[in-house]
């Protein structure tokens, strides 16, 4: 997702218009349409470093930045401390936990099905500032 410190809604085609950082590689993961837009963007780069990202938006250095909504927002709230929005999803990741060793795996969903049952995944979500 692309977030930034005004409350507006884009399109991908939209970037253009932006100021950007991104996550490294973002480019070889979000498609030919963020490709192409942010070409045509005035300033776009990319860094692993999610801490400068967010201080470079909060410096307003850049006017948005791209990278996963719940870690964005989580450091945001440690970093800029203000409201941020997230202006545009870029694409929906449906992540899941795997693993090829059987008894990680009973081991997994033994603890997955206590906190299902005792409400934890609700708490976690909250506590952390999961967005789902």
């Amino acid at each position: 997702m692309a977030l930034g410190l005004k409350n507006q809604t884009i399109s991908v085609n939209d970037l253009s218009q932006f100021n950007i950082v991104a996550y490294q590689g973002a480019k070889n993961y979000l498609g030919d349409k963020y490709v192409f837009a942010i070409s045509k963007s005035p300033s776009y780069f990319e860094t692993s470093d999610r801490d400068s990202q967010l201080e470079m938006l909060k410096s307003q250095r850049v006017e948005l930045i791209v990278g996963e909504k719940n870690i964005m927002i989580n450091l945001a709230s440690k970093i800029i401390k203000k409201d941020v929005y997230t202006n545009v999803v870029l694409k929906k990741w449906d992540i899941r936990a795997a693993s090829y060793d059987k008894e990680l795996i009973e081991s997994f969903n033994k603890g997955l099905k206590i906190m299902k049952k005792k409400n934890r995944i609700k708490e976690i979500f909250k506590k952390f500032n999961i967005i789902h």
